[in-house]
């Protein structure tokens, strides 16, 4: 890192601090770019710099993948499930697969989509 004066040192010097800080509270990259105002890609370098991971998500229980089981059954989508259960919607397609929508429910779905969007528009 050439070409830093000893201003620019001490700033990078207190981010990463504060970077690890906020790593070991358990922030994600996002909420920490948030709060030190700079870009998430510019946390993902300090923390390599520092040797930190992002945390994993703990493993689905067997009760999220009851709910998930259900709302699928119900006519959910992988990724409206995902959302509601704050999971990955391909952590969901792996541990719950075969829930895919055919042709004619995804053409029901839009027809729907365009009746909404026409009362609304109607008011």
């Amino acid at each position: 890192m050439r070409g830093r004066n000893s201003s620019e040192w001490a700033d990078l010097v207190h981010r990463r601090r504060m970077v690890a800080q906020l790593d070991a509270a358990g922030h994600s990259a996002a909420s920490i770019a948030l709060m030190l105002n700079v870009c998430r890609k510019t946390i993902e370098r300090d923390r390599a710099f520092l040797e930190l991971r992002e945390p994993k998500a703990p493993p689905i229980t067997p009760e999220e993948l009851a709910r998930a089981r259900e709302m699928l059954e119900e006519g959910c989508n992988y990724a409206e499930v995902g959302r509601t259960l704050n999971r990955a919607s391909t952590t969901l397609q792996r541990h719950l697969p075969g829930y895919k929508l055919d042709r004619f429910q995804v053409a029901e779905i839009a027809a729907h989509g365009r009746w909404m969007a026409r009362l609304e528009r109607t008011g």
